[in-house]
């Protein structure tokens, strides 16, 4: 393909998630010091929505992309209505945010982080596993979402919830994936497919999954 070479050549597309072969490498680990990507955590959200939790509506997984769009673009309320009004946030149980700690489109990005909406409780939860690095980002977000939802301003209303800290510079995106799963698990209350947690995630996300048990 020209402009991207073999590195941006199509693999797979799924429900539009798209990934390229430069993002495989990093998933099977031959790239070991990468971490996880945008189009990688939005493919692995899209198969935890229509594989492990179909029909299951109230669980919502956020796609990065947007995530950073809403963090970097959103000026007002009418910005926030026109780019949320589609996700039905509202009738949602569980909606999943992968943060990261970019500033600006097309900056540096160094860690993921999830944060999670539990409407059965109104909390917000930041699972980090370098705690308490993306904190800031977290609060900010949670800010924005508790706008779109109508929710009343908390100042500080962002819990840091205990969760296992990575052992290396990289896998901050494979902890934001396995807190996802288990968070909608959660909330779901374990009603949804049946299978060891991280199954099918790779090396190192099965590494992570074995910790999380340990």
């Amino acid at each position: 393909a020209g402009g991207g070479g073999w590195d941006m050549r199509q693999i797979v597309n799924f429900h539009d998630a798209v990934l390229y072969d430069s993002d495989l490498e990093v998933m099977v680990g031959s790239r070991g010091d990468a971490w996880l990507n945008d189009r990688v955590i939005q493919w692995w959200f899209t198969h935890l929505q229509h594989d492990v939790f179909p029909g299951h509506d109230g669980v919502l997984f956020m796609d990065p992309a947007l995530v950073s769009c809403l963090r970097l673009q959103v000026d007002d309320d009418e910005d926030l209505e026109a780019l949320t009004s589609s996700l039905g946030l509202a009738s949602r149980d569980v909606i999943l945010v992968p943060i990261n700690d970019n500033e600006s489109f097309g900056g540096p990005a160094t860690h993921w982080s999830l944060l999670a909406y539990r409407r059965h409780d109104g909390r917000f939860l930041h699972l980090d596993s370098s705690a308490p690095r993306n904190l800031r980002h977290a609060e900010a977000f949670a800010a924005l979402l508790s706008r779109a939802l109508g929710l009343p301003a908390r100042p500080g209303g962002v819990e840091a919830a205990a969760c296992p800290q990575q052992a290396n510079g990289s896998d901050c995106g494979v902890h934001v994936l396995l807190n996802a799963e288990a968070q909608a698990r959660e909330v779901l209350g374990g009603g949804a497919a049946e299978g060891k947690r991280g199954e099918g995630a790779g090396p190192a996300a099965r590494g992570a999954a074995e910790h999380r048990e340990a």
